[in-house]
């Protein structure tokens, strides 16, 4: 297995229990007014996701929902690496879950996202991984996190400035920066 700095395998591809990710993953939906506010905040941060890690792949999939087309997929611009799927009436998402990994396997590397062991872990096909909710949740704030440009800081200043100089350090600062040194 390959891994990113970020710690996300790459290459594979994670299908999603989206309701269970949302209600099991560290406050991912708590922060919207509503269902759909929750909902397409955890779109945005999986969009976000990808752009960190393009290698990977993700298929959300949710219960039954009011704005979907025919096909049982959400009526909106597709993004790329980003599949949504509504799962259809009387399919539930954990069913869709699982033919999901099913249609998909061999051809890629999968990693089921969720903590309901009791309908879907224990039910998946051989060769296909899983990841808890909140194990996901810890890789993707580690990937919209990335690398950062700033130095760490000297755990002995707690300013931007040094609150005492040694006089050998003024020395050494004065032989450097005048003509004479």
């Amino acid at each position: 297995e390959v891994e990113s700095s970020a710690g996300v395998i790459m290459h594979e591809t994670y299908i999603i229990d989206a309701y269970n990710l949302l209600h099991r993953g560290s406050g991912l939906g708590q922060g919207g007014r509503d269902l759909f506010s929750d909902r397409s905040r955890l779109e945005i941060l999986l969009r976000e996701f990808l752009r960190a890690q393009s290698t990977c792949r993700v298929v959300l999939v949710y219960d039954r929902a009011h704005d979907v087309d025919e096909r049982g997929t959400r009526s909106r611009a597709p993004t790329e690496g980003l599949d949504i799927i509504y799962a259809k009436p009387p399919e539930s998402a954990d069913a869709r879950v699982l033919s999901e990994c099913v249609r998909r396997r061999g051809a890629e590397r999968l990693v089921v996202v969720t903590s309901d062991v009791k309908d879907i872990v224990r039910q998946l096909p051989a060769g296909v991984r899983h990841v808890t909710s909140e194990s996901f949740v810890d890789l993707l704030e580690a990937a919209l996190e990335g690398p950062t440009d700033e130095p760490e800081s000297d755990p002995r200043c707690d300013s931007e400035k040094p609150t005492d100089v040694t006089e050998s350090e003024v020395d050494e600062w004065l032989r450097r920066f005048t003509d004479d040194g």
